[in-house]
């Protein structure tokens, strides 16, 4: 999968389809999710907490967006716009992608790639 990040949105693009996650997730352009509960549509699963925060499902990798949810389980990828250490150690993911001015454009990542230990990945804004 593919995770980039334009217009205040991290755009993730797998096999299973495409997503973008900000204040809300909308699903292959059609589908919005911007409230809490469950969802699946075309092999992508979100799960929308009470305070805000996402979890995303897609291509065998668990994203989650900033939560302060302890219901959140295991997470492989973290995606925040500003790093705050304090729920990156409370969510204990494999990768977290943040985002700044100098970085990368794109970040590529499949389940079979994830890294042994904690990786910081930045994305151009």
């Amino acid at each position: 999968m593919d995770i980039t990040f334009a217009k205040g949105e991290f755009k993730i693009k797998g096999k299973a389809g495409g997503v973008r996650v900000g204040e809300k997730v909308t699903i292959n352009d059609n589908f919005v999710i911007d409230s809490p509960g469950e969802y699946e549509v075309g092999g992508v699963s979100v799960v929308g907490f009470v305070g805000g925060g996402y979890i995303v499902e897609i291509d065998g990798l668990r994203l989650c967006t900033a939560t302060k949810s302890s219901e959140a389980g295991a997470i492989d990828i973290l995606v925040m716009e500003t790093v705050d250490p304090e729920m990156v150690k409370q969510i204990d993911p494999w990768v977290v992608v943040t985002t700044g001015k100098e970085g990368v454009a794109k970040y590529t990542i499949s389940r079979d790639k994830l890294p042994s230990e904690l990786t910081t990945v930045c994305l151009t804004t």
